[in-house]
């Protein structure tokens, strides 16, 4: 696990603060509790009156149906009391879920790309289910016990001030005993938690990519990979076992102690005459009362340990960078443009002295320049790794140029706020990702209030009415997870329908024909035919289907435009560019 710098580790007093926002609750509940307490501390009391009217020859019925009705009243108040405490860390278990849900969608591409998604997603489950069990509930429970320890404690002071030291003596020594294993339980639960993440994260990378898994005879090695990192977070529950196993024994062994001491002593003093037998019974049972909230405060903070090591993961995910942070002064922050507007006009884009790095020694862009006209279609062109799908996550703004500047219609695009910025792109990857669901699901994913008239239109202008009419169920049909049930084909077709039914100004395609049949490819290169004019379009692609056609070819090479101009013009200029369409075409053969 990643060291946490001193001053990031959370405290108890963040994790009170989870709880401010639910202060009637916590209120109602922990009156509830504490009234719950009352009524356990009369009972005693109420015993000893009993034991004392037995004595004396008095009535006790009376004093018998009041002890019934308290036990009964601290039965319905511990009750109600305990569910509304456990309501409560429900609530705010499900505050920091959605919060972390939304940040963990906006977290800014260069921190995600350094983080695991199994792990987060880890984060939202299993660390948030321990925060809830082992911290939210036990830290109230814990105020609620220490109320009991203190009014349990001032009752057998004013009976026995010499068997309450008694008492004290092995309390204390059972919690100098624990005190050691407290402090090193919150440092092994978040190795147990981390652990698990990255078995989840193992776990999800394997069955995520299970057909390659399969087709490379690799489930041995992936099962290997699992278990070792399920034998690393079993290492990590054993430690933190082992501390846990010194606190129950030494809570037992304080409490059996104290009891037969309290016992002996008592007896000696009831034989001498320096105490009544009712008082012995009552101090004994007021024992009890110290003895079961001390051992439940010691068996609790256990708890709060192990849920600190869960809410330490939970802070350093909701601490991650988000987009849209921070914009300097003098920046739009205005992400109100309405849907639809300007939507009759294309995006005019200037790429102007770009120069980006994903780290310090590697340079993946330098130097930038180019323009692309409203309702052009420009071709970004080079061998894998040049820089082409970079320059369309720069654009997208998923990343910053480290220099230079992305211009749209006159505008630097970090002007604006990303929701603005991003309204007028549609976005095609490559791969062209799919989510489970229905077809219709996917289509409107970025418009989810899209007419019949508006999806039929994109269906047709992407070349996708073929696919619809072919699948049982058309547009209610389920796709699959990551979109298996269609082809590599279909599921592109999909996303360029899905894009085009935003009715984007400016279109971004990355290799949208790469690895498509020769239907398929003629069927897109169809639909950027149809877009001619309609949007701007930048495609990165490497089929001479697709660059034939378009207004300008760019021809990228390790980070530096190389050439520009037509296709026919870069055949003739252009040496590099027909050593690609070589390669190109040998590839293809």
């Amino acid at each position: 696990m990643p060291t946490t710098a001193l001053d990031d580790r959370v405290r108890y007093r963040d994790l009170i603060a989870l709880l401010r926002g639910r202060r009637g609750e916590v209120g109602l509940g922990a009156l509830l509790l504490l009234a719950g307490t009352g009524m356990g501390i009369a009972q005693p009391m109420l015993t000893m009156r009993i034991i004392d009217a037995v004595s004396g020859g008095r009535t006790t019925a009376g004093l018998v149906a009041l002890l019934v009705v308290v036990f009964m009243a601290q039965a319905v108040f511990d009750t109600f009391g305990n569910f509304l405490i456990a309501r409560t860390g429900e609530r705010v278990v499900l505050d920091l879920r959605a919060r972390l849900v939304h940040r963990l969608l906006r977290v800014r591409m260069p921190v995600l790309d350094r983080m695991r998604v199994g792990d987060l997603t880890s984060r939202l489950g299993t660390d948030t289910a321990a925060l809830r069990e082992d911290a939210v509930t036990s830290v109230i429970q814990f105020g609620i016990s220490a109320v009991s320890v203190v009014a349990a404690l001032a009752v057998m002071i004013w009976l026995s001030p010499f068997m309450t030291v008694v008492a004290l003596f092995t309390t204390v020594a059972a919690g100098l005993l624990v005190t050691g294993a407290l402090s090193g339980i919150r440092t092994a639960s978040e190795s147990v938690q981390a652990g698990v993440g990255a078995l989840t994260a193992d776990t999800e990378r394997a069955l995520s990519s299970l057909r390659t898994v399969r087709a490379s005879l690799a489930e041995d090695r992936e099962a290997t990979r699992l278990t070792t990192q399920a034998d690393k977070a079993f290492n990590s529950g054993v430690h933190a076992a082992r501390l846990e196993s010194v606190i129950r024994p030494a809570t037992l062994a304080a409490a059996n102690g104290s009891f037969l001491a309290l016992l002996l002593i008592g007896g000696i003093r009831v034989a001498g005459g320096h105490m009544q037998i009712g008082e012995l019974v009552a101090f004994l049972l007021y024992a009890t009362l110290l003895a079961t909230p001390v051992a439940g405060s010691i068996a609790l903070l256990g708890s709060i340990q192990r849920g600190m090591g869960a809410f330490q993961r939970v802070a350093e995910a909701l601490r991650l960078e988000v987009e849209g942070d921070g914009l300097p002064p003098g920046h739009s922050d205005r992400a109100d443009t309405p849907e639809g507007s300007d939507r009759d006009r294309a995006a005019t884009v200037e790429i102007r002295g770009v120069t980006f790095s994903y780290e310090p020694s590697r340079r993946v862009l330098d130097d930038v320049n180019f323009t692309v006209h409203s309702g052009n279609q420009v071709a970004l062109v080079g061998r894998s790794g040049s820089g082409k799908s970079t320059l369309l996550a720069l654009i997208e703004r998923f990343y910053e140029p480290d220099n230079g500047m992305i211009v749209i219609d006159g505008t630097e695009a970090s002007r604006l706020h990303l929701s603005a910025h991003r309204r007028r792109i549609a976005f095609v990857e490559q791969g062209a990702p799919i989510m489970h669901g229905t077809v219709r699901e996917n289509l409107t994913y970025a418009r989810p209030h899209a007419t019949e008239e508006q999806i039929e239109h994109a269906v047709e202008l992407a070349g996708f009415t073929d696919v619809l009419d072919r699948l049982d169920g058309g547009l209610e049909a389920q796709v699959g997870e990551h979109g298996q049930s269609l082809s590599g084909g279909e599921r592109q077709r999909l996303a360029i329908a899905r894009a085009l039914l935003t009715e984007p100004e400016l279109l971004l395609l990355d290799e949208p024909t790469s690895n498509l049949d020769p239907l398929s490819e003629a069927a897109i290169s169809q639909t950027l035919r149809k877009l001619r004019g309609r949007c701007t379009v930048i495609v990165a692609a490497h089929r001479y289907s697709t660059i034939r056609d378009v207004d300008k070819v760019v021809v990228i090479s390790d980070g530096r435009v190389e050439a520009m101009g037509t296709h026919a013009e870069l055949t003739t200029s252009s040496s590099y560019y027909r050593e690609l369409a070589r390669d190109t075409v040998a590839a293809s053969a």
